[in-house]
């Protein structure tokens, strides 16, 4: 019908044209070349990903587009090593890339991709000024180091320091800087520092180990400080500064002393621990009980030997005995810290920070090079802002945090923040003990002026209590423990004695260092004091009343204060000299007015169970 239309079903239709006309048309041209093209590019990109697999399988990375070849990167390897040193944020974003070199030299530019790190260590210092024996009261001083031999150093540059910049940098190395002896007494206390002006610059390696990362400090150099400020760090070539061989870097805030007394506990607490504890609350408050477990990460560095023979050195245990100083010194920081307290130890002339205790040999002439640092310090807290022993009022929020610390780090509960909360309290009040505990101090006490009828004490309360009719009503659940109570570290470890004082109601101590513990009890409990008594002087009230009347966790009673109204207020003693003491004389306490304040006492610690028991009924 239509002969110009031809079936596409016919087979013929194509060798009826010819080849030469095909070739003439443009369309069909076009055509054939693309499809070339699309054939050719297949091919290409098929070999580049057999190339590419073949090498993955045999352990070989594939090329970069834009890496250097390998023979120019071997020869240029130091240039590019600092590259990697100085452009670390960058070389970190693009570390899981890979890199075309040979094995080996890929190896190690890796590792300082992911492992190395430059920091200037910018020395700085937080601190307030208001007494005359130094420059300083208390300081927080950021990135301080200690060199071998023995010297405190801070790399800062003169541009930070205000008003005449030589001047001021000239009276920062030349006068003490600080106090950091629990009591003023002697120069022992005095601390210097050097200040140099410059900047230190550490090189950090990370390695992984388990599931966290660990920073080491593999080499250190000084930046000339007036110079760094306006140019690139990676510009600036510094001198380099020698390492010891064992040298740390300590991340953590150390918290830095001379002891004062330390083999005495009360002296122990109120002039060595107070100093530390009024640190952490000048340059770490607290917002919450969170905040706790950042300021359990710190360590305690004692810079000096108690056992050293030298000038004043004996006022770090004040003729107490040494090894109990180095005893309390060892056990009361694992109180507040997750770490093993420090001691600066000289051996031979040479200073290290090590774990304490260390004895210190004596001084020679071969002092090591001055440029050699032994550690370095992120947050270095230092300082006495007043002694606290004889000035403790005003000041007693210092125990309340510390109390706090405590209990968190031992795992006792309820908290300190927590006692005025009855959900809290009442079960804790209804499943304890009715715990009223008396200081029996040993007969061989070099100071004496023990309480002399203990054991008669303890029979005459615990009968009366038995008894009332108030412990059987509201008590009769709770077993009575009345008793008497030796402390020492061999019978009982300072975590124990902590617990121990965290669940008593009512303390009756000597006005010894015992007394001291009351810093550890609860809230309304109470702590009942015996007097000082002298065989020719009579009685009256001790030292460590008037000291710890202060505390506010606590109800501190002078015995004394119980007999105000009668006729006879006199107290009589026990004549019974001692090596310390050839006129001491141990109290008699009157049996009457013991028992009968005891119970007072008793009603009052358990307050709050009253309501919810009359709930109850």
């Amino acid at each position: 019908m239509f002969p110009h239309l031809r079936d596409h079903r016919v087979s013929s239709m194509w060798p009826s044209i010819s080849q030469p006309s095909l070739w003439k048309r443009p369309r069909f041209l076009l055509t054939s070349f693309l499809v070339f093209l699309m054939f050719l590019f297949c091919a290409c990109y098929g070999l580049v990903l057999v190339r590419n697999v073949s090498k993955f399988l045999h352990g070989i990375q594939p090329r970069r587009p834009l890496e250097l070849n390998s023979e120019w990167t071997k020869n240029n390897f130091s240039a590019q090593q600092e590259i990697l040193e100085h452009a670390e944020d960058k070389v970190l974003s693009n570390s899981h890339r890979s890199v075309t070199t040979t094995p080996k030299v890929s190896n190690i530019i890796m590792r300082n991709k992911m492992g190395r790190r430059r920091q200037v260590m910018f020395g700085n210092y937080q601190c307030n000024r208001y007494t005359r024996q130094s420059l300083f009261t208390s300081c927080q001083i950021e990135n301080v180091c200690i060199n071998t031999r023995g010297q405190f150093l801070l790399y800062m540059s003169k541009d930070r320091l205000f008003g005449k910049k030589d001047s001021i940098l000239d009276e920062l190395n030349r006068r003490p800087w600080i106090y950091n002896q629990g009591r003023f007494e002697s120069n022992r206390g005095l601390h210097f520092m050097r200040v140099l002006d410059s900047e230190l610059v550490f090189e950090f390696e990370r390695t992984q180990q388990g599931n966290s990362i660990v920073e080491k400090v593999l080499n250190a150099s000084s930046i000339p400080g007036s110079t760094w400020s306006d140019k690139p760090l990676h510009s600036i070539l510094g001198e380099p500064v020698e390492l010891d061989k064992n040298f740390k870097f300590y991340s953590e805030p150390v918290y830095v002393l001379k002891r004062y007394a330390a083999g005495n506990m009360g002296h122990f607490l109120f002039d060595n621990i107070a100093m530390i504890v009024m640190l952490m609350m000048n340059f770490n408050p607290l917002a919450s009980t969170r905040d706790l477990d950042t300021l359990l990460n710190n360590h305690i560095l004692y810079l000096d030997d108690i056992y050293e023979q030298v000038a004043h050195n004996w006022i770090g245990s004040y003729r107490y005995n040494e090894s109990l100083a180095d005893e309390f010194s060892l056990k009361l920081p694992q109180l507040f810290s997750n770490n093993p307290p420090l001691q600066l130890c000289r051996q031979n002339d040479f200073t290290r920070v090590d774990l304490l205790p260390c004895r210190n040999t004596p001084r020679g002439t071969n002092f090591p090079r001055t440029n050699v640092l032994q550690a370095c310090f992120s947050t270095f807290r230092i300082g006495l802002t007043s002694g606290l022993f004889r000035a403790f009022s005003s000041r007693e929020m210092i125990f309340v945090q510390y109390r706090q610390l405590v209990y968190y780090k031992l795992g006792i509960s309820p908290l300190p923040s927590e006692e005025d909360d009855p959900q809290a309290m009442i079960p804790f009040l209804k499943k304890k003990p009715v715990k009223i505990v008396i200081h029996k101090k040993s007969l061989s006490s070099g100071h004496g002026k023990i309480i002399w009828n203990v054991d008669e004490l303890i029979k005459a309360i615990r009968d009366k209590l038995q008894n009332d009719p108030y412990l059987s009503l509201y008590h009769s659940k709770q077993p009575l423990q009345v008793e008497s109570v030796e402390l020492d570290l061999q019978s009982m470890n300072v975590s124990q004695q902590v617990k121990f004082f965290s669940n008593m109601d009512v303390y009756i101590s000597d006005q010894g260092s015992a007394a001291y513990y009351s810093v550890y009890m609860r809230k309304d409990t109470t702590v009942l004091i015996a007097p000082e008594c002298y065989s020719d002087r009579g009685c009256h009230t001790g030292e460590s009343f008037q000291i710890l009347r202060a505390l506010p966790n606590t109800m501190v009673v002078d015995y004394l204060e119980l007999l105000r109204g009668e006729e006879n207020v006199s107290t009589q003693c026990n004549a019974r000299p001692t090596a310390k003491a050839s006129n001491a004389c141990d109290p008699i306490l009157r049996v009457d007015v013991v028992v009968e304040n005891v119970l007072a006492f008793i009603k009052r610690r358990f307050l709050k169970m009253m309501n919810d028991y009359h709930e109850e009924e």
